[in-house]
């Protein structure tokens, strides 16, 4: 499909589609329009109520604000002095009270008199022999002594064994090379050796210079013929639950049908609530109002208290009571009575 037959598509798509949205709202909209056309209905005026109890003491109001100071008054006269009152008791001693701080030292006294000698005391025992002493430290180095006088030469003594022989010695430095000797004759052509390994592919070469311009082709062969497109009048909407889910058909004779479906949340409305499960989308009145499923419910989510139900259109206050009507006007006369009997 281009996009020419795909927007045609969606132009017959489009009208089936805002029908069906329509067709679907009809019930709502008719139930709103009823909500809201519903007044006041005026009730009997009841018999007036007995007398109610006398409420409960109010609260204490709050203090009030402080006035303003008065003005001050005049001073008094001065009061006759009063009689002396009698000695009171003596106090309590009171507590010692601190040390004071000590005094500076006085000056030294004078020097007393020395004493006469008193009698030579008797000698005492001998005490007990002391610790050794630490040893000393040791004392300077004395000056070196002179060189005795050289002693005479000894006798030769006797000659001694052969020793081992010594070990060979270290290898001296390499010679410097000696000059080149004159060229050998030619020797004789030795055999072929092994083939050798194939080289790597050499880079590719520079492009070569464009041809000239060959001779045109035959035309090819048609191709065959496509399948026959869909068209507005192989393709179907409708709607077997009111709106709620949309079943589109496309058909061609000689192709199996294409069945696609698409569900909506288009609100639908399905009454007065009632303990049963409903559908994302679904509309009900409870409690005077109308409220629209957030999602598919269970038989317990109650309108106004689950949150599966969004409030939609909120039931309207009761009006006031109306003013009283005119009296109407007086009946027709009753049928006159029948005579009663005369009693004597």
């Amino acid at each position: 499909m281009n996009h020419r037959d795909i927007a045609a598509l969606m132009a017959g798509i489009a009208p089936v589609v805002r029908d069906t949205i329509a067709k679907g709202l009809e019930g709502v909209l008719a139930r709103l329009d009823k909500l809201e056309k519903i007044g006041p209905v005026k009730g009997e005026k009841g018999d007036p109520g007995s007398a109610g109890s006398d409420g409960r003491d109010g609260k204490d109001g709050i203090d009030g604000k402080d006035g303003a100071p008065g003005v001050d008054g005049k001073d008094g006269r001065d009061g006759v002095d009063g009689k002396d009152g009698a000695a009171g008791l003596d106090g309590k001693d009171g507590a010692p009270g601190r040390d004071g701080i000590d005094g500076k030292d006085g000056a030294p006294g004078a020097d007393g008199r020395d004493g006469k000698d008193g009698a030579a005391g008797a000698d005492g025992k001998d005490g007990a022999p002391g610790r050794d002493g630490i040893d000393g430290k040791d004392g300077a180095a004395g000056a070196d002594g002179r060189d005795g006088l050289n002693g005479k030469d000894g006798a030769d003594g006797i000659n001694g064994k052969d020793g081992a022989p010594g070990r060979d010695g270290v290898d001296g430095l390499p010679g410097r090379d000696g000059i080149d000797g004159k060229d050998g004759a030619e020797g004789i052509q030795g055999k072929q050796g092994p083939e050798g390994l194939p080289g790597r592919d050499g880079r590719d070469g520079l492009p070569g210079v464009q041809g000239e311009r060959g001779v045109d082709g035959k035309d090819g062969r048609d191709g065959i013929d496509g399948k026959d497109g869909f068209s507005l009048e192989d393709f179907e909407v409708k709607s077997d639950d009111g709106g709620r889910t949309l079943i589109f058909t496309f058909k061609c004779a000689d192709r199996d049908p294409i069945i696609r479906s698409v569900k909506t949340d288009i609100v639908l409305e399905q009454g007065v609530w009632r303990e049963q499960a409903f559908e994302k989308g679904d509309g009900v009145t409870w409690g005077g109002s109308f409220f629209i499923a957030q999602r598919s419910t269970a038989a317990t989510d109650k309108p106004g208290i689950s949150d599966a139900w969004r409030l939609s259109v909120k039931r309207g206050r009761d009006g006031r009571d109306g003013k009283n009507g005119a009296d109407g006007k007086n009946g027709k006369d009753g049928a006159p009575g029948k005579d009663g009997k005369s009693w004597v």
